[in-house]
């Protein structure tokens, strides 16, 4: 058999069974009829489409909510005061919040400038945890998931709280500076004139009204870092029109000057000082009662005083000052006593002396009229001898006249020329002829003073009674016993001395007169005359 032999013819097939053969999806048909079809089926598809990725979406979301609430984060988009805490965990929030706090302030602001203060200083606390629970609960509401999926960012309030007796407290420590004082009317002295400055009202913070308006705010001060303070007008005390009567009177008071008198009992000189109400109107201080103009007080400021005083001095030379403290009291005194007049003493300072070739203590004593001894107790080292260059310190001359003067008398003595002048009001009352020391126990020259009065004193020394003695000097400082005018003295209570002897030395040291002339003389003085001894 052959391969052509072995090959089959194939059926025909029948057109009928093979369209029932091929599955209904892959059924051919026309080509004309395939767009229709597409059409019909594609609406449906792309609907399955949308519900797979909406399905997909919620449950993403679903997924997403459920992490949040069972979760320890925050939602997302969520700040306070102005920090981000979103989508970080309760911790961090907390932490973040805290962090941001310690350094914040709050200006308190008022019309006349402002203060920067914690918010812990006016008693505001903000509860962090607190917050952060309240917005961890607000995360897991329905309100928050639509926010979450809107994608909306959200400002969460804090919780703040405030002690508002604290905040009173530190607003009336803290705010003084912030206000503005009234003015009372006052009496002002310038050039010699009292005149009234100008009353004015004050500004100050109403502590109440403010603390009030702070609870009402809070969040918004805290939020904003500034906080105004509410301010009330303070009326001055004293008015102007309440002092007019008050300038009248202290422009009485100004209406003389002050005449100060110096005197300087070592030269017998006298000095004035004439002080205008212009200048004196500056050392006038007035006391005024607030709120009753009629009850004032006025008087002397002593440091004016003393500055003028000091001042003036310096015209008098190194040589010579006044006691400051006793010559404020008395100008004041004075002042206050509308007297307008006082009268000063004038002070010699003590003197530095150079020695020179030939000199001595004794000699330099007699050339200040100081009495020797008094010139060797300034200077003790001195004593064992003198050399030229050296310098020795002489005592003033007040030392010697200690007590107050009396200036309406005065006694002149002259050593050359052995005789004596009483002057009173500068008119000569008399004149006599004297005797002093001899050569061993001189009188010293100087000026000194009448300091006691005995009608019969004794001299043990040289057993001599003295009859009216005038103690005017010690010879020896600290030594109870005195150099002065006497009558002719007695010996033995009988021998009657020295009567011969007036016009020349003869006395230890005191000035002899005539025991007639030395009761009129006794009579006359008193302690505090000065007496002045010439070489």
């Amino acid at each position: 058999m052959t391969l052509q032999q072995n090959r089959r013819t194939p059926k025909q097939a029948n057109p009928a069974t093979s369209r029932r053969a091929v599955p209904p999806q892959f059924e051919l048909k026309p080509a004309s009829a395939q767009p229709a079809a597409r059409a019909q089926n594609g609406p449906a598809e792309l609907l399955i489409s949308l519900l797979w990725v909406l399905l997909g979406m919620i449950g993403g979301v679903v997924m997403l909510v459920g992490y949040l609430y069972f979760s320890d984060f925050l939602a997302p988009g969520v700040s306070v005061l102005g920090v981000d805490i979103g989508a970080v965990s309760t911790q961090a929030a907390t932490d973040r919040l805290a962090e941001s706090w310690t350094p914040r302030t709050i200006r308190l602001e008022a019309e006349t400038g402002q203060l920067d203060v914690a918010p812990a200083t006016l008693g505001i606390t903000f509860d962090v945890a607190a917050t952060v629970d309240a917005i961890h609960a607000q995360s897991r509401t329905w309100t928050a998931i639509e926010r979450l999926i809107s994608g909306e960012d959200v400002s969460i309030s804090p919780v703040l709280r405030l002690n508002q007796e604290s905040a009173a407290v530190a607003l009336r420590n803290l705010t003084p500076g912030l206000e503005i004082a009234a003015i009372d009317a006052a009496i002002d002295v310038v050039d010699g004139r009292a005149t009234v400055s100008e009353a004015r009202n004050g500004r100050a913070v109403d502590i109440d009204a403010t603390v009030g308006l702070l609870s009402s705010r809070l969040f918004d001060v805290v939020a904003g870092q500034r906080m105004p303070l509410l301010l009330v007008d303070v009326p001055a005390r004293t008015t102007n029109a309440d002092l007019a009567n008050v300038a009248a009177e202290i422009n009485g008071l100004l209406a003389s000057p002050i005449n100060i008198e110096l005197y300087d009992p070592i030269l017998n000189q006298t000095l004035w000082w004439t002080v205008s109400p212009v200048v004196w109107g500056e050392w006038l201080a007035v006391d005024l009662q607030p709120g009753d103009a009629t009850s004032y007080a006025w008087g002397i400021v002593p440091d004016a005083v003393r500055t003028y005083l000091a001042e003036q001095s310096t015209a008098l030379g190194a040589g010579r000052s006044v006691q400051l403290a006793l010559a404020v009291d008395a100008v004041r005194s004075a002042v206050e006593n509308r007297s307008y007049a006082t009268s000063l003493r004038l002070f010699h300072n003590e003197r530095a002396h150079t020695v020179q070739s030939g000199e001595t203590l004794s000699s330099i004593a007699f050339r200040y009229g100081m009495p020797y001894p008094w010139l060797e107790q300034a200077n003790p080292g001195a004593v064992a001898g003198l050399f030229a260059g050296q310098t020795v310190v002489i005592p003033s001359p007040d030392l010697l006249v200690p007590l107050p003067v009396v200036r309406s008398k005065r006694v002149v003595v002259s050593l050359s020329e052995q005789r004596m002048w009483a002057y009173e009001n500068g008119n000569l009352k008399w004149e006599w002829q004297v005797s002093t020391g001899i050569d061993d126990s001189p009188t010293s020259p100087g000026v000194f003073q009448v300091q006691s009065l005995e009608v019969n004193a004794y001299a043990g020394n040289w057993d001599l009674w003295m009859p009216h003695f005038i103690g005017i000097y010690r010879p020896v400082p600290n030594v109870d016993f005195m150099n002065g005018f006497h009558g002719f003295p007695t010996r033995n209570g009988s021998d009657l001395l020295w009567t011969g002897d007036l016009g020349r030395p003869v006395t230890f040291g005191c000035v002899l007169v005539s025991s007639d002339n030395a009761a009129q003389l006794f009579e006359w003085v008193e302690e505090g005359v000065v007496v002045e001894v010439r070489r």
